[in-house]
């Protein structure tokens, strides 16, 4: 992940096909594990906020782009709002 600049704000450490990784900071620091549930008839991601200073939406927002690079034929728009709406208790 980088910022408009080019600068590099955080990387992706695990395993992105079986949706289980860490965005690690460039301090070496984790800042927020991501990891697909299995246990629901749909995709549903468990993202774990480690450090607070880190903008929970970057981390969101990556999810959401690698499901739909595995799924593009899923409506991108349903299923962002969808998990924003999860996101904040509606």
């Amino acid at each position: 992940m980088e910022d408009a600049d080019g600068h590099e704000l955080a990387r992706i450490k695990g395993n992105v096909v079986h949706h289980t990784y860490d965005v690690v900071a460039p301090d070496k620091t984790v800042t927020a594990r991501v990891h697909l549930n299995w246990a629901t008839v749909q995709d549903e991601y468990c993202i774990e906020m480690i450090r607070q200073d880190f903008d929970p939406l970057l981390v969101l927002g990556y999810a959401i782009a690698m499901d739909h690079v595995e799924h593009p034929e899923r409506s991108r728009m349903a299923s962002g709002l969808n998990t924003v709406a999860k996101l904040l208790g509606r």
